[in-house]
């Protein structure tokens, strides 16, 4: 095994100060577990703060980031924002983490720079499958906990900047997989051609439950 033991790392030490971050505001709103990566694109290492220290300990000692959930959500995946639901909840890391520390209905939020890809992870427990819904009504509430998270945090942010994780081999990265992944610009191309609009409607404030064309284009 080529795992990495991350026994008295700061990811580990430093989380009992993002667990009061997160508590309350992710507590109450039904969110658990909550994770800040950022991953350098040049040599895959990262900065790592979580509120969950066992299940990453799991992680990186049993190598669970070289599984293709891991590397299709730290590298494939495009910008933007994705339901666990929607992703291939069969692999290793949504399996282990459902079924070995009850963690699963999760969204991840991935933002790509130049040279890093950061991701804020928010997710529930096995038995809550309404929050999903809640996540699909309240993406605001999440976007401003990241905005709250980074103000908060920026101490055990730097730290983790001088603590990076890196890996002892590169991952695989199959770029043929973002096919299956994104849409192409072709298939986005055709569906905006199919679904050209000559008028606008408003939608909010009309009496009667109405819609009132806005100008023709």
């Amino acid at each position: 095994m080529y795992g990495i033991n991350l026994e008295k790392h700061h990811v580990l030490t430093s989380s009992h100060s993002v667990s009061e971050i997160c508590n309350p505001p992710l507590n109450s709103i039904g969110i658990t577990y909550f994770n800040y990566i950022k991953i350098h694109n040049k040599d895959c290492s990262r900065e790592l703060l979580t509120n969950n220290p066992d299940w990453i300990s799991h992680f990186y000692k049993n190598e669970l980031y070289n599984s293709v959930g891991a590397v299709d959500v730290e590298h494939l995946l495009p910008k933007g924002y994705f339901l666990w639901h929607e992703l291939d909840n069969k692999d290793p890391i949504y399996l282990q983490g459902r079924d070995f520390f009850n963690i699963d209905n999760g969204i991840s939020f991935v933002i790509k720079r130049n040279d890093v890809t950061y991701l804020y992870i928010f997710a529930s427990n096995k038995e809550h499958h309404a929050i999903n819904n809640f996540y699909a009504g309240n993406i605001d509430l999440l976007q401003r906990f990241i905005h709250y998270f980074t103000d908060k945090g920026q101490h055990i942010i730097k730290e983790a900047e001088k603590n990076r994780i890196f890996l002892p081999k590169e991952q695989d990265i199959d770029i043929s997989r973002v096919n299956n992944i994104d849409l192409s610009n072709k298939v986005r191309k055709q569906f905006l051609d199919e679904t050209k609009v000559s008028r606008y409607f408003l939608l909010n404030g009309v009496p009667s439950g109405r819609l009132r064309p806005t100008k023709k284009i």
